[in-house]
């Protein structure tokens, strides 16, 4: 299991319930199932939609995309997913 698939798994039980630190208390059973609902919200993300594309082209084009991190692009890409 990846960390990404743990921080998701724990983001979908705390938005159902409210309280993320109740998470660590549940079974392995119902843990796994957050755990396939993440791996699910996650594999469709695998392929950016195209607003998604033209924030990374739109961060390359500019003669600063070398100063920019890859995690700083991906963020951008995400915060354009979750409009």
């Amino acid at each position: 299991m990846s960390e990404m698939v743990e921080r998701v798994a724990e983001a979908l039980f705390a938005e159902r319930f409210r309280n993320r630190p109740l998470y660590d208390y549940q079974d392995s059973i119902e843990k796994e199932e957050y755990r396939r609902q993440a791996r699910a919200a996650i594999s469709a993300m695998r392929v950016p939609t195209n607003p998604m594309a033209a924030v990374y082209h739109d961060v390359v084009d500019t003669e600063k995309w070398i100063q920019i991190m890859p995690e700083d692009i991906w963020k951008a890409m995400i915060d354009e997913a979750l409009k």
